[in-house]
């Protein structure tokens, strides 16, 4: 949709956090979940996906989610 590299796009998000701070708003992060195992990376502090996941090893990993409330 942007029409930017994924990669571009993480490096935005952490700007994006502090900015809506003054618009009274927050960035909310969904986080990525393994598709073979359910595993939810509900810790992870990192904007980008995972590569592998902890449990299972598997590689099929969704990607996280973010929204401005």
């Amino acid at each position: 949709m942007l029409r930017i590299q994924e990669k571009e796009v993480y490096g935005h998000l952490s700007h994006i956090a502090r900015s809506v701070v003054s618009q009274r708003q927050r960035l909310v992060v969904i986080p990525s979940r393994c598709l073979v195992c359910e595993y939810v990376f509900d810790k992870r502090k990192r904007f980008t996906r995972p590569g592998r996941c902890p449990r299972c090893k598997g590689e099929r990993i969704e990607e996280p989610r973010y929204q401005v409330v």
